[in-house]
């Protein structure tokens, strides 16, 4: 099983994380990959999933939650 991570954003394009890139996608191009997903293979969406887990040394963010916090303590 594959896990992708999807931050959302309705004023800009979607950030999506597939476990070795960033992808920007928007609207319609959104819904196209994520369907394109579900046909390949057994994969798990993490919607509006924190994308700055460990061993990730991105960090976009402009603000970070708890849980981004606590995830990169570990």
């Amino acid at each position: 099983m594959e896990i992708v991570g999807i931050d959302p954003a309705p004023g800009k394009d979607s950030t999506i994380y597939d476990g070795k890139d960033f992808l920007s996608k928007e609207g319609s191009d959104l819904i196209s990959y994520i369907k394109k997903l579900k046909q390949d293979k057994n994969v798990l969406i993490c919607w509006d999933a924190p994308l700055t887990g460990p061993g990730l040394k991105f960090n976009g963010s402009y603000s970070d939650r708890p849980i981004e916090k606590a995830l990169r303590k570990h």
